[in-house]
């Protein structure tokens, strides 16, 4: 099974991605006008308004032979929205017996429905994105009913083969 685009974030980057948000004045954040470290992810609305995103990559996700692998890609610019700072060389395979917990996650700051993604939240061994992740089906603004909606069956899906491991 192959899924794209799967977003790839963390717990921590949340926090961050929160705390560039609440320390902006409303006029910042209507301009765009954040004040977002140098190596941050962002969308720049017609090259020039800065906006921070709630995801450090975007790739394809594979579910297949017991393993979950990710190998994400270069997020193309979007009409005039050129997309900054993501990792783009990220990649990881992971068995699912080697996933040691699958859960949902929300931020506790998900202030604004626009951010207020439902992750599935991954922990495993320390040698793949520190141990604990999130993905999601990636994508929101209008269609972010489908996006839940891929991303519960994922989590179903992942769950299942983590319920019938294999080693």
């Amino acid at each position: 099974m192959d899924i794209k685009p799967v977003w790839i974030s963390s717990i921590s980057h949340l926090d961050a991605f929160t705390e560039i948000w609440i320390n902006a004045p409303l006029w910042r954040k209507l301009l765009g006008f954040y004040e977002i470290p140098d190596d941050f992810p962002l969308v720049k609305l017609y090259h020039i308004f800065g906006f921070p995103v709630v995801f450090f990559s975007e790739g394809n996700l594979v579910l297949e032979d017991n393993n979950l692998a990710y190998e994400s890609f270069e997020k193309k610019s979007i009409l005039l929205n050129k997309f900054s700072n993501l990792k783009s060389d990220l990649s990881f395979k992971i068995k699912i017996s080697d996933i040691k917990s699958i859960q949902w996650y929300q931020h506790k700051y998900a202030f604004i429905n626009y951010y207020h993604i439902k992750w599935i939240r991954i922990i495993c061994d320390e040698n793949t994105l520190g141990g604990d992740f999130l993905i999601c089906i990636g994508g929101n603004g209008p269609f972010m009913n489908k996006i839940t909606k891929n991303t519960e069956d994922l989590f179903e899906k992942l769950i299942k083969l983590q319920n019938h491991k294999v080693d």
